[in-house]
């Protein structure tokens, strides 16, 4: 496997960043915890702050000989079995290699086991938002209870506040559709993406249309005759100007570019342009200071949810348009900026 130079290992990748994915770990589970209060068990919260204390530790060890071929994703999801009865001589088929890299192979087995976790009640704990259950009986967490939710939404008709609202997410992925007719040189290109030392680790706040990728909430607020899109993440401000006089071609290029927007019934939409950020997403591909992004936000007659259908155009990044749709709902949570800390 050494010899394989196409071949990622994992393991080593994981150790050289190991201090500061064990900070961003303890970050993020204390963060989930205050969000979460009362959600998970005390059983998991108990083993969750174990694991922050001991998890740069477990990556080193993860790093260390004998190597083997690691799936990376190694849940029940991405394993066919046969239909022959259960008869342990048949094989299994794994799917979805993505991740595939050369690493500890109790990496793997880690992996599988701790998606599901049966408590002494015969509860499981479904340790993901995609994930489904693997026994019957009753479940925490996983697809059914996120992505599958069907989320109460507020009176937004009496409130009659119209977009001018916190929009929130109705599970990770639910009603998302996209087509990114990516180039070829453009998914070559993030190769170059350095995943321990770029623009997102470094608390840089990014650009367009990065910021309108993240699954999740934002609030729009009137600004005057201009709109305001403020996301949680980076704590990013957009203005959305309505003055159909202002030249976007006269006005300094920026990260978050200019965006001109306009009404059209009940939906706003708002063309951006004038954008100097290198990055189309989180994945170091590539995009050009030609890139135009439009958004349309539609609102429902009865004011509870916001459609969102953006589009995307730039001739070093795709082969023809780029769309990418989804709704948001006005479930009245309280919004949040989420910090951001370099480690």
């Amino acid at each position: 496997l050494e010899q394989l130079d196409w071949l990622a290992v994992g393991a080593v990748r994981r150790v050289q960043a190991a201090e500061m994915w064990q900070d961003v770990y303890r970050c993020g589970w204390a963060t989930v915890r205050e969000i979460m209060s009362g959600f998970f068990p005390s059983e998991v919260d108990r083993v969750a702050h174990r694991l922050g204390d001991r998890y740069a530790d477990l990556v080193r060890a993860s790093a260390e000989p004998p190597r083997t071929l690691i799936h990376g994703d190694c849940r029940l999801d991405n394993i066919f079995f046969s239909d022959a009865g259960g008869d342990p001589a048949q094989p299994l088929t794994f799917i979805d290699w993505q991740f595939l890299s050369s690493g500890r192979g109790a990496y793997d087995i880690a992996y599988f086991l701790g998606t599901n976790v049966l408590l002494p009640n015969a509860t499981e704990v479904v340790m993901g938002v995609t994930f489904g259950p693997h026994w019957d009986g009753p479940t925490i967490g996983g697809a059914t209870q996120f992505s599958g939710r069907n989320p109460e939404v507020v009176d937004a008709a009496s409130e009659n506040m119209g977009i001018f609202r916190v929009w929130s997410i109705p599970g990770r992925g639910v009603g998302l559709t996209q087509d990114l007719p990516f180039k070829e040189q453009a998914v070559a290109a993030r190769a170059e993406w350095d995943a321990i030392d770029n623009p997102i680790t470094r608390c840089e706040q990014p650009g367009m249309p990065m910021v309108m990728l993240q699954p999740g909430p934002f609030r729009l607020l009137r600004a005057g005759d201009d709109i305001i899109l403020h996301s949680p993440y980076f704590d990013t401000q957009r203005i959305i100007h309505m003055d159909g006089s202002l030249d976007p071609a006269e006005q300094p290029a920026s990260p978050l570019g200019v965006s001109m927007g306009r009404w059209d019934g009940n939906t706003l939409t708002a063309t951006t342009t004038r954008i100097d950020w290198p990055y189309f997403d989180g994945q170091g591909t590539p995009q050009s200071p030609a890139v135009k992004v439009t958004e349309r936000f539609t609102l429902s007659n009865d004011q509870t949810e916001l459609a969102f259908h953006m589009t995307v155009v730039d001739p070093v990044t795709f082969d023809g348009i780029a769309t990418r749709e989804w709704h948001y709902l006005a479930l009245g949570e309280p919004f949040f900026v989420v910090e951001c800390n370099v480690f």
